[in-house]
């Protein structure tokens, strides 16, 4: 198994989902810039948070399961690590 480099994006959105289990990818960007908003700049987006649970999936450090909530689709991220 290669070791890969994980960048600090990743790393952050890793802590988040592991203190948050379950949380879809909208309400895991408002956790975060709630929870990580320094000094006053935030720059979290749902496509920023979307990528970084992509590479985290393609790592094995974090699971998606798609389900029906309020009649919309959403993703619900999970830790696997």
């Amino acid at each position: 198994m290669v070791a890969v480099s994980m960048n600090f994006t990743d790393l952050q959105v890793l802590t988040l989902v592991r203190a948050h289990p379950g949380l879809n990818l909208y309400q895991l960007t408002k956790t975060a810039k709630k929870e990580m908003n320094l000094m006053g700049e935030c720059n979290w987006t749902t496509g920023k948070i979307q990528k970084a649970v992509e590479r985290l999936k393609k790592e094995e450090k974090v699971e998606t399961r798609l389900v029906i909530n309020g009649g919309r689709s959403c993703q619900e991220v999970y830790c696997k690590i």
